[in-house]
């Protein structure tokens, strides 16, 4: 399972709400560490 499938935990893909849930939990600066980022 990626970083992503988790965190969407089975609900919809909306790239605006998923970018804002990582700004706001702070989670971009750590996923830019990850070589496939949020494929991971």
């Amino acid at each position: 399972m990626t970083i992503r499938e988790n965190i969407l935990f089975g609900h919809a893909f909306g790239h605006n709400k998923y970018q804002y849930v990582l700004d706001v939990c702070g989670l971009l600066p750590d996923l830019q560490q990850f070589p496939g980022g949020d494929a991971t």
